[in-house]
């Protein structure tokens, strides 16, 4: 009689340990969870940014630079990047660019 007691009482003892665990993982699964959504609209954000710079850098044109400031323009990122791969293209280089040209002829 007496193992049947303590026999109960451990398996009681079990159970609550079990359900007290399961309760702390389904909270640290909520909170994941959660952290998850967060994840997945910051690269939704990104993606509609990356989209939309995509969009605008290929409609750039000669009206766009009408009356404006070269400091103005440079707020611009798309227009900066253009800018940049310009002078890039005509031999200008950052500062520790080594620039190499083609001297054979061909």
């Amino acid at each position: 009689m007496r193992k049947s007691i303590l026999l109960s009482l451990l398996i009681v003892v079990f159970c609550g340990y079990m359900v007290f665990s399961l309760s702390g993982l389904f909270g640290e699964l909520s909170a994941k969870k959660d952290e998850k959504a967060g994840y997945d609209s910051e690269i939704s954000e990104t993606e509609d940014r990356i989209a939309e710079k995509g969009d605008s850098a290929g409609n750039i044109t000669a009206e766009d630079f009408e009356g404006k400031d070269v400091e103005e323009l440079l707020e611009n990122e798309d227009i900066k990047d253009l800018f940049e791969q310009e002078l890039y293209d005509q031999g200008y280089g950052y500062p520790g660019d080594v620039v190499f040209e083609d001297i054979s002829g061909s």
